[in-house]
């Protein structure tokens, strides 16, 4: 799952609490307008240098990687984290599930 940035984050709210969720655009009058031209209007931040991999899937790659190397014990925070994994959308972390780390 990807999240935006901490900055850009930081812009979505600035651009909401200024011109609502759906924006307030008035290019019609002069474009650009400036809720079209904000940082934080969701169209501008359709690229991916304005999101970033949510934590947990950063965790659960380190967790996988662990295993596999087998330099570490799990604790019940680390079998959670495998087991959530398996219940969860096999897709976005199907490398991982086919390298064999599969529940005995």
């Amino acid at each position: 799952m990807k999240v935006l940035t901490e900055q850009a984050q930081s812009d979505r709210n600035s651009f909401e609490e200024l011109y609502g969720k759906r924006g307030n655009c008035s290019c019609f009058q002069n474009a650009p307008c400036a809720s079209c031209m904000h940082p934080g209007n969701p169209h501008n931040q359709e690229d991916n240098e304005f999101w970033e991999s949510d934590n947990i899937w950063g965790l659960l790659d380190e967790t996988f990687k662990a295993i596999e190397n087998r330099n570490t014990c799990l604790d019940e925070w680390g079998i959670w984290i495998y087991e959530m994994s398996l219940m969860m959308d096999k897709t976005e972390h199907k490398g991982m599930v086919d390298r064999g780390l599969r529940k005995k």
